[in-house]
């Protein structure tokens, strides 16, 4: 029997938030706790706070409510709480192609991000029937956003990369209709999941009802998107909702192809393809460690090779899909910084990953793999600071690349 993959992996890099016992963890840090006094743990010399109550101190009840409610109730799934569900896209299997790689590569991998192994990075390069989830609507009555958190009756969903906190003045609450969910755990703490994932959720659930979004802060870059997509949901920070709809959307089936296309589809009519030979992304110190330490020497051999090279950071968005609009190659190291250019590159066009040798990992192909795109990769070599590319590897890559699109 075949063995089936699942599509909907993550581009969290480090899962920081995802820690054991999670449910459980407090935080008293950002609140509203009044004044507070410190001291020394014994023998620790670590600082530690001291709460002392004040009358205007309260007390998260939103937060014990929901404990009290879980502490006599099964562990609550979206299926046992909603009050109604149904099905926007059915599961689906389809047959992925294979990444493209010298023979040499993998004798190069010394490791893999800690939640993604290597029989599953192993599984995506060698592409084979994928299982793609499908796409389904939860509707729930009564539900409440406090605090970048979501409650309703036992169940609990974060909004934010923070844990729950104890100790807060209790919110006025917004009084809301029907409204769909448009932002997630994940999105608010990865820019990649929110450029690709919950842009993509967001043409959804306004089809459903008016969108609606925690306050989490939105980057420059972010915003420039959210004005280029016209994405236009209303931000809540405390609301209590008549019905909210959440629309669970991992799978990279039909549906979601249709609308990365419409993505595609817009900027392709802003931006003109350019005649490069291609695109990099520096990735610099950006996001979690993960230092090319010759990333510099690369971008200048790619740019005297008829390569763009541009430092997203450094650059706006009108620049960045300016410069990667029809490029037939896009070329950077692992990271969600490389999803700038997954809208705008050509059709059927090429993404080339420069991975670390300690951190083996390929979740941007599910994106690829999804919108019709390739995907090659090449793996560097240990250095003191991180990793180096070996260029001789990179550029027989790209010239396999450019044969196999000939």
């Amino acid at each position: 029997m075949e063995r089936l993959t699942e599509s909907g992996q993550d581009l969290r890099s480090d899962h920081p938030f995802e820690e054991k016992g999670r449910d459980r963890a407090v935080s008293v840090a950002g609140g509203d706790i009044g004044q507070h006094r410190c001291h020394y743990e014994h023998g620790t010399g670590v600082r530690l706070p001291r709460l002392v109550a004040e009358e205007n101190m309260r007390i998260n009840h939103h937060f014990l409510g929901h404990r009290a409610r879980r502490f006599v109730s099964k562990k609550p799934t979206y299926e046992s709480v909603c009050h109604r569900s149904w099905e926007i896209c059915p599961a689906t299997i389809t047959t992925m192609p294979p990444a493209l790689y010298l023979e040499d590569e993998l004798s190069h991998v010394t490791g893999t991000n800690e939640n993604d192994p290597m029989w599953r990075q192993l599984e995506m390069i060698n592409g084979g029937p994928t299982n793609h989830t499908a796409t389904t609507a939860y509707a729930f009555r009564g539900a409440k956003i406090v605090d970048g958190h979501l409650y309703v009756g036992p169940l609990r969903m974060a909004l934010v990369p923070r844990a729950e906190r104890v100790f807060r003045r209790p919110p006025l609450l917004e009084h809301m209709g029907k409204v769909a969910l448009a932002s997630s755990r994940v999105g608010n703490g990865y820019f990649g999941h929110w450029l690709l994932d919950e842009l993509a959720r967001f043409l959804a659930v306004r089809e459903i009802a008016p969108p609606v979004r925690n306050d989490w802060p939105l980057s420059e870059h972010q915003k420039a998107y959210a004005r280029f997509f016209q994405i236009d949901s209303q931000t809540v920070s405390a609301a209590h909702f008549e019905e909210l709809i959440v629309v669970e959307d991992a799978g990279q089936n039909p549906y979601k192809q249709e609308r990365y296309q419409q993505c595609r589809d817009r900027v392709k009519s802003h931006f003109p393809a350019n005649s490069s030979r291609g695109a990099m992304l520096i990735r610099g110190a950006s996001g979690n460690p993960r230092i090319c330490e010759n990333e510099h020497q690369v971008a200048e051999l790619l740019e005297k090779e008829g390569f763009v090279v541009l430092d997203p950071m450094k650059s706006t968005v009108d620049e960045i899909l300016a410069a990667t609009s029809g490029a037939p190659i896009l070329v950077g190291t692992d990271g969600s910084h490389l999803t700038h250019g997954l809208y705008s590159i050509a059709d059927n066009g090429w993404v080339v990953s420069l991975q670390p040798p300690f951190r083996f990992s390929h979740t941007v192909k599910n994106y690829t793999d999804c919108m019709g795109l390739r995907y090659a990769f090449t793996v560097g070599n240990h250095s003191p600071k991180g990793f180096v590319v070996d260029i001789d590897r990179m550029m027989r890559t790209i010239d396999l690349v450019e044969k196999a699109a000939s």
